[in-house]
């Protein structure tokens, strides 16, 4: 599933914690401010796991490399 399916699935009230492959945070918002502030690379990008923390989601991605045009 990618991330942005991900958001249109959660609550605008839930609190959104994301994770990259090294699980570093690189964002923690609400689901309407991460549609808009976080990249359509990221957003585009799969989710690899999933999970609840205190009443929040963490949701932690997929190291994708995007394919470059040379």
């Amino acid at each position: 599933m990618k991330l942005k399916e991900l958001l249109e699935k959660i609550d605008d009230g839930e609190m959104l914690n994301v994770y990259n492959e090294e699980k570093d945070c690189i964002g923690r918002m609400e689901p309407r401010n991460a549609r808009k502030y976080l990249s359509i690379l990221l957003l585009e990008s799969e989710v690899d796991v999933i999970r609840t923390c205190g009443g929040e989601i963490e949701v932690y991605m997929k190291e994708d490399e995007p394919q470059r045009k040379e």
